[in-house]
C-alpha cells in the first residue's frame, strides 16, 4: 500500500504544483511551475496516466483481502466446519485434511 501511496502523492503533487494559482508567482521564481508544466506535457499523457492506474491496481497491498473459500461440510452428519481441524465439532468423526 505504501508504493500506491508514494505514486498518487507524485502524480497528485506534480498536477497541483503545474496548476496552482495561490502562490504561482513564487513558485514561477523559483523555476518550479516552468519544470511541472514540462513534465505535466511531456510525461503525463492519457497513455501514462492508464499505465500509472494499471500499476496501482496490479501492486499488491499488504491488507490481505480474504477471499470466501468452499466451506468444507463433515462427511458423516454434514455439519458446516469453519475451523481446519482434523474432527467434526459436532460428531466428532475424523475429517480428512
Amino acid at each position: 500500500m505504501n508504493c500506491k501511496i508514494i505514486i498518487l502523492a507524485t502524480v497528485a503533487g506534480i498536477l497541483t504544483i503545474a496548476g496552482l494559482p495561490a502562490i504561482t508567482a513564487m513558485l514561477y521564481r523559483l523555476e518550479v511551475i516552468p519544470i511541472a508544466q514540462l513534465i505535466r506535457t511531456e510525461y503525463l499523457t492519457g497513455t501514462t496516466l492508464a499505465v500509472i492506474l494499471a500499476l496501482l491496481i496490479l501492486l499488491p497491498s499488504t491488507y490481505g483481502l480474504s477471499v470466501a473459500r468452499r466451506v468444507d461440510r463433515c462427511p458423516v452428519c454434514e455439519h458446516r466446519l469453519r475451523l481446519r481441524g482434523r474432527y467434526c465439532p459436532a460428531c466428532g468423526s475424523r475429517v480428512a485434511a
